[in-house]
């Protein structure tokens, strides 16, 4: 290795001269030398500048002495601290230069000599353990820098980096790149203790104090569990992939989607810049990429939402990402849906153009309007493209003064993917890119593989069929993808000429609906197969010649008469040599799987709001196995009075879009869409898939707001349910610490609010991420059925309040401080009433997602209070001199808050007779008088809002019973 490291230096320290002595004569940035006027730029020459200029940030900011230990380092920020580098910058830093040097930024032999001694300097000189990287290292020495953690996800970034350089440079470069990746021990950074936090990464380490919190929520991790996956020398379980919380929620009217702790965009951004996820889905049936479109999509409109209150949001300005702001670095910013109650994320006007840039490749048309937009502000504008961040709502306007560099290398890579797909397609060339995506269980849309001998299978082994012919094996020396493949060897003998290696599958498998079966192959001579498909509905078969030489594709495609025998198929079988009695040899099989030719559409989704006069966009992921652009897709709307209705064609709705009609009120709405290709130019002919429809939209609303339930009852009254008084005249639900030994539960009759006891917590977290308190509830109880829930707490509170049912559950997060007095906490629970009258357990999860903290906080008088009235259209009689009260439900399909509702009360001598309006009764209340004696009433409200339109329809109540006098007054 010595030999190794002092050849690549001595080479570098030629062409770093050679650079030199370019650079003086040939000022590397003249050719930079745009036009300040960049709205006459074309959308591709402004990719080019920003694109160009972040490349520089890694070129510019990394150690380029050849004689320091940390050569190849890259800043973590610029200005910033000149003595920090971040190990993620690196590996942003090695994918920026294989662009650089692809786009001819830079010659290729020179950011080939830096990317050798950027890996020479993580190999050598780093400071690591087991293969992983401190978060910061020092830009001098390459030692940790401060009392940085040491980091799995920027060890990930790095390695990331180097495999995506390995197979752009190859030879040295990828041998070295090898190295660094088969150094880590990821197997060492897992928390094998059994528990809610088994086979989970942990999320950081520090020689002080050990491991510390986990990756337990969904985030950027996912190259984590793809490197793990294929390490060849310290692999973990894949099945981690499946064991961190997929939290789902939705906002803006776009579908629900796994979202992340704080709604950071970079956490739908990172692992995508290098893991192409396009048209995959895992085992549980998620499109990850479908679900960053809507994630980004979702994120955007929460700018739109909030641009009334913060002038710096818009339509062209969003991009909730972690990033500074004018108070200094803060992880925090994101946009809801956040945590587990849509609390955890922060916005203060501060918008990060690398959170919009970095998902052009989810919403490209969006972002291009976005890039334009941040062009139009100078002062966001420097040496390398567009800075950090901003913030037009504070004064004076505010634009960071730094670039960061993970932002900067976010916003090339996806650039570049967007522009070529250069980084994608190099890591779509690694085995061990290929094989960790598998082992997850990640698989192409559209197919059923078989065996792809990464760990994606529907049968139960290969084995020989009887005649001892056959050996079969796992083997990781020739594979087409991945790491895995079978190899046969076989050996013919007399009498077993039809012999046969078969894969049965674990359950019968219907495949009349694919149109091919594909598998490769590998043989070490002329080989002749024989590949059946056997079931209860026949079998059919196909021989193939196999010339040795490389792998070779069989792509079997099924005939009509074939495809009616694939309606129950329980079998692979393979003979080699078929007919011949004598003969040996061997053969591969690798990525065995039957699909579709025809294209599919899938992740179907309206979006719009389902409102008359309002426009809905059909939006849907089209696909086809053979890369064949989409043509002439086919597109129609339906109609059906319900959601689980027959669904009817509107006619004359065959576009896009639908803008939502007055006779379409009440109804429900869907649309359905038949994916077609475009023509092939060599047969003059496009390929039809299958028609799929989408969910309904909800009920279709009118625009006016409305007053619905409009009735007459007694005036509102309060009364409560206690959950726990704490002094024994409640249900007691049993409070323990759920099991990670965080919590002490005492009774204390010394801070309380009523003089008796109250329950106080002592906790202390020490690793544990999501440790809780938990109470039981009798689930045929229904005693959360109420319109409130409230709770009296002392002292400084961080805490999600969770109501766990049989069939779901609801949480409400709760944050502050009492400052040494006692404070009401309150949940409206009033439209939950028919959720929650089933709960079966109460937690309390405590400052949710930190590690290594204590505290004491006191809890009591839990209580669930409902609001009683009696309807008196239905029950009972108004009685002269007691007031009655107007009740209605608010509801504007638009959102808009209610103003300006009017209202009136009426009366008549008979209840089917004439109703007049009682003069000066106009408001939500009425007190019946001697004059109303006998006479029946009416409620009437016309609802307003206070937006467009204003006003709605006037409502009435139904009739009460007539005005009695009280017997009880005098």
């Amino acid at each position: 290795m010595n030999v190794l490291k002092t050849t690549s230096l001595r080479g570098l320290s030629v062409v770093l001269s050679f650079t030199l002595l370019v650079s003086l004569l040939f000022p590397f940035q003249s050719s930079f030398a745009a036009s300040s006027d960049f709205t006459s730029m074309s959308d591709e020459e402004l990719l080019e500048y920003e694109s160009r200029h972040s490349f520089l940030f890694f070129w510019n900011e990394a150690n380029t002495d050849p004689q320091s230990p940390a050569y190849g380092l890259i800043r973590d920020r610029a200005p910033g601290d000149p003595q920090m580098s971040s190990v993620a910058s690196v590996g942003f830093g090695l994918t920026a230069l294989v662009i650089g040097a692809e786009r001819g930024w830079v010659d290729k032999t020179q950011a080939e000599q830096r990317v050798l001694g950027t890996l020479n300097t993580l190999l050598n000189h780093a400071e690591q353990l087991n293969g992983f990287f401190y978060h910061f290292l020092d830009m001098s020495t390459a030692k940790r820098y401060g009392t940085s953690e040491l980091s799995i996800i920027d060890t990930g970034i790095a390695i990331s980096g180097a495999l995506a350089a390995g197979e752009y440079f190859g030879g040295e470069v990828k041998a070295l790149a090898d190295r660094l990746y088969r150094n880590v021990d990821w197997s060492w950074y897992t928390d094998k203790n059994p528990g809610s936090n088994y086979n989970q990464f942990y999320m950081g380490y520090s020689p002080e104090k050990g491991f510390s919190g986990h990756w337990d929520f969904y985030a950027e991790q996912f190259m984590l569990y793809f490197l793990g996956a294929a390490s060849p020398t310290h692999p973990i379980d894949p099945e981690m992939f499946y064991d961190f919380i997929r939290k789902t929620a939705s906002y803006g009217n776009y579908p629900t989607f796994i979202h992340s702790w704080f709604g950071s965009l970079f956490t739908h951004q990172f692992s995508f810049a290098w893991f192409d996820l396009r048209n995959k889905m895992d085992r549980e049936g998620v499109d990850w990429w479908n679900n960053s479109v809507i994630a980004t999509k979702s994120s955007r409109q929460y700018s739109i939402d909030n641009a009334a209150k913060y002038k710096t949001y818009g339509p062209d300005a969003w991009g909730f990402t972690a990033s500074d702001g004018p108070k200094g670095y803060e992880g925090r910013y994101g946009s809801a849906p956040s945590g587990f109650s849509n609390e955890q994320h922060i916005i203060d006007g501060t918008v990060t153009p690398a959170g919009s840039l970095g998902s052009i490749v989810f919403t490209p048309e969006e972002v291009l309007s976005t890039l334009r937009h941040y062009y139009t502000y100078p002062n966001l504008i420097g040496d390398y493209g567009l800075k950090d961040a901003y913030n037009l709502d504070v004064s004076p306007e505010w634009y960071g003064p730094d670039v960061i560099g993970i932002d900067k290398g976010i916003t090339l890579l996806m650039l570049e993917n967007y522009r070529s797909g250069l980084v994608w397609n190099l890591m779509n060339q690694n085995k061990y890119v290929q094989s960790g995506m598998k082992k997850v269980g990640l698989t192409e849309i559209g197919s059923t593989v078989i065996d792809d001998f990464d760990g994606n299978t529907i049968g139960s082994g290969w084995t020989d069929g009887g005649d001892e012919v056959y050996r079969a094996s796992l083997t990781r020396e020739q594979t087409h993808t991945g790491t895995g493949a079978l190899k046969v060897e076989y050996t013919k003998q007399p009498g077993k000429e039809s012999a046969f290696l078969e894969l049965k599958f674990s359950d019968v498998q219907n495949l009349s609906s694919t149109d091919a079966l594909h598998a490769h192959i590998y043989a070490l001579s002329a080989t002749t197969l024989l590949v059946k498909l056997d079931g209860e509905s026949g079998t059919i078969e196909k021989q193939v010649s196999v010339q040795p030489g490389g792998w070779s594709l069989l792509d079997w495609t099924f005939t009509a008469e074939e495809k009616a025998k694939l309606g129950s198929v329980n079998r692979l079988m393979i003979t080699a040599a078929p007919g011949k009695s004598s003969g040996e040899g061997t053969f591969y099989l690798d990525d065995l799987a039957v699909k579709g030719k025809a294209p599919s559409a899938s992740n179907l989704w309206i979006h719009g709001k389902p409102i008359v006069g309002e426009t809905l966009t059909a939006n849907y992921s089209y696909f086809s196995p053979s890369g064949a652009a989409e043509g002439a897709s086919q597109i129609r709307w339906l109609k059906a009075a319900d959601a689980n209705g027959s669904f009817t064609p509107i006619p004359g709705a065959t576009q896009r879009t639908y803008t939502v009609q007055k006779q379409d009120a009440g109804s429900c709405i869907k649309f359905e869409v038949t994916p077609v290709t475009a023509v092939d130019p060599l047969t003059n002919a496009a390929l039809q898939g299958n028609p799929k429809q989408s969910s309904p939209s909800g009920r279709i609303e009118v625009a006016e707001p409305e007053a619905r339930s409009v009735t007459i009852t007694t005036m509102p009254k309060e009364v409560f349910t206690s959950i726990d008084d704490f002094d024994g005249q409640s249900i007691e639900p049993n409070w323990s610490d759920a099991g990670d030994n965080v919590f002490t539960l005492s009774l204390d009759n010394k801070i309380t609010p009523d003089g008796g006891n109250a329950m106080r917590i002592d906790y202390n977290k020490g690793d544990k991420t999501w440790p809780f308190v938990e109470g039981v509830a009798d689930p045929t109880q229904p005693v959360f059925v109420g319109d409130s829930v409230t709770m009296q707490v002392y002292g400084k509170y961080d805490f999600i309040f969770k109501l766990e049912e049989v069939s779901g559950q609801h949480e409400k997060a709760f944050k502050g401080d009492t400052q040494g007095t006692w404070q009401t906490l309150s949940w409206d629970i009033s439209a939950l009433k028919h959720e929650l009258n089933d709960v079966k357990r109460i937690v309390f999860l405590v400052e949710p997602g930190a590690v290594h903290v204590s505290g004491t906080f006191y809890l009591d008088n839990l209580r669930v209070n409902r609001i009683v009235q009696t309807d008196l259209t239905t029950e009972g009689s108004p009685l002269i001199g007691t007031a009655v009260y107007g009740d209605y439900e608010y509801f504007n399909a638009k959102g808009y808050s209610e103003a300006g509702t009017t209202y009136r009360w009426l009366r008549a001598k008979t209840k089917d007779g004439s109703y007049e309006p009682i003069k000066g009764a106009a408001a939500r209340t009425y007190t019946p008088t001697e004059r109303d004696k006998g006479d029946y009433l009416k409620f009437e409200v016309r609802p307003g809002a206070d937006g467009q339109p204003p006003r709605g329809e006037a409502v009435r109540s139904a009739a009460s019973d007539s005005v009695l006098k009280d017997k009880k007054k005098p």
